[in-house]
């Protein structure tokens, strides 16, 4: 698939600027939800099952719209995804009920595990071999910018212009993501002799919803019970599938050794990393030990998101020039000491020492994620693309709820002793960090153990 360079900036403009926009809205959308609960008459406790269907809703459907899109095109679900997007904004804006914006939520992760899904398989599709971690970099970094300015736009947005205004934002950048995608993306061969796998879609969607909503639930009675049936659910969903000429997941993949292991240790990555940001904001937030207001609390955390915007595109750029796996597991190595320097932090510890770990913890990070995701997406053919990014998000998902409630598990069961609840607090924070950078170093393992990529890439891309 020869494309002109115009093509491509114009693909990768479209790209990231859904990526932008998705990101930026799921964490403007949370800071959004107390002014929403007040104005629609929501309990508090409801608040949360609003960002949690829209998040499961996402995560369940990441592999299916990756492998419709390797079935029936890429472009035509990523455009589909703007659009459900687009009308997800516009009822979101107008809703005028707890009901509407829960139904909304759906259609929200609906669109974006369309976009989602295809992010990394259009652009790798789209650019040559040697250039697809400088790419895959920048997206990431963009991304980032999104993720970390969205806490910040999205709360100023609400003080001063209301928080209907922050679904009316997302449509001029949607718009013209769509209309560069349109234009620019080739329509793709769709393969009509194969069939969608409507049963092994259904078996797959529910055993993995049964197990985010148990680990979810983890501290619950029922929590250990909806794991178990997710893993029961999931284990006749592989049964089926060895059975199927045209599965949903071909599992033969999992055989490749840099996918499984560049999967596995990203799943990892993002279950030792994801809950630093809860964690330090308790810390920083805490009467008891820092006691910053919410406003400067966040300026300490955007330390780290700060250097993974700087630094995804450098080391998505060398990971075109070097061995991924050796940049990779040398980005989670720096993670893992920056974890264990945080499980030695006290309540005394200056507030330059917690910058300065976060600072070179979001260059690992960087080094880390871009290399990854360039070996993730080189370990397979381009006619499995969709389904290597479906599988690669919904790995980083399922690492950030495990992180969560290995947070949760860790905070409700250490023991506190004594000196009131800074302190107990701090006796559990130590626990968490610890337990995180050990469990990174089984990362570091993985990463280490998988191989150079073995697939032939079509260089004409």
């Amino acid at each position: 698939m020869g494309l002109d360079q115009k093509t491509r900036n114009m693909i990768f403009i479209a790209v990231t600027a859904v990526s932008f926009i998705t990101t930026y809205v799921a964490a403007a959308f949370n800071i959004a939800l107390p002014a929403i609960g007040r104005d629609l008459a929501m309990d508090s406790n409801q608040l949360p099952m609003i960002a949690g269907v829209f998040s499961l809703t996402m995560a369940v459907l990441l592999v299916p719209f990756g492998r419709i899109a390797d079935l029936y095109g890429k472009k035509k679900v990523f455009i589909t995804g703007i659009a459900v997007l687009m009308v997800f904004s516009v009822l979101v804006a107008l809703a005028d009920g707890k009901w509407w914006i829960l139904i909304n939520s759906i259609i929200g992760g609906i669109g974006t595990a369309m976009c989602f899904s295809n992010v990394a398989a259009i652009l790798s599709e789209s650019f040559p071999v040697s250039d697809r971690g400088r790419i895959l970099g920048s997206n990431v970094a963009v991304a980032y910018v999104g993720a970390s300015g969205g806490p910040f736009l999205g709360g100023l947005i609400t003080q001063y212009l209301g928080w209907r205004a922050v679904f009316w934002t997302m449509l001029p950048v949607l718009a013209i993501g769509f209309f560069l995608a349109w234009r620019s993306m080739p329509a793709g061969q769709p393969k009509k002799e194969v069939k969608f796998d409507g049963g092994g879609t259904m078996l797959y969607v529910l055993g993995l919803a049964l197990v985010i909503l148990g680990i979810s639930s983890l501290t619950e009675s029922y929590g250990p019970w909806m794991i178990a049936g997710g893993a029961a659910t999931l284990a006749i969903f592989v049964w089926f599938e060895r059975r199927l000429k045209n599965p949903l997941i071909h599992l033969e993949v999992f055989s490749n050794r840099v996918f499984s292991l560049s999967n596995l240790a990203s799943l990892i990555h993002y279950g030792t990393t994801y809950a630093t940001a809860l964690l330090l904001s308790m810390y920083l937030q805490d009467h008891g030990i820092k006691g910053l207001t919410a406003s400067l609390a966040g300026l300490v955390l955007l330390a780290q998101p700060l250097m993974q915007i700087i630094f995804s595109p450098i080391a998505g750029r060398l990971s075109d020039r070097l061995e991924p796996r050796w940049l990779a597991s040398s980005g989670m190595a720096v993670t893992a000491l920056c974890l264990f320097a945080l499980s030695r932090v006290q309540v005394d510890t200056g507030l330059t020492v917690i910058i300065l770990i976060l600072l070179v913890m979001g260059t690992g990070f960087s080094f880390f994620v871009a290399p990854n995701n360039n070996a993730i997406m080189s370990s397979l053919s381009a006619e499995k693309y969709g389904l290597a990014s479906g599988v690669m998000a919904t790995g980083r998902i399922l690492g950030m709820s495990l992180s969560l409630a290995t947070t949760t598990v860790i905070l409700n069961h250490t023991v506190t002793g004594g000196g009131g609840a800074s302190l107990g607090f701090m006796n559990g924070f130590h626990y968490c960090f610890l337990a995180f950078s050990l469990l990174a170093i089984i990362g570091i393992a993985a990463s280490l153990s998988r191989g150079r990529p073995a697939v032939t890439i079509d260089e004409k891309v």
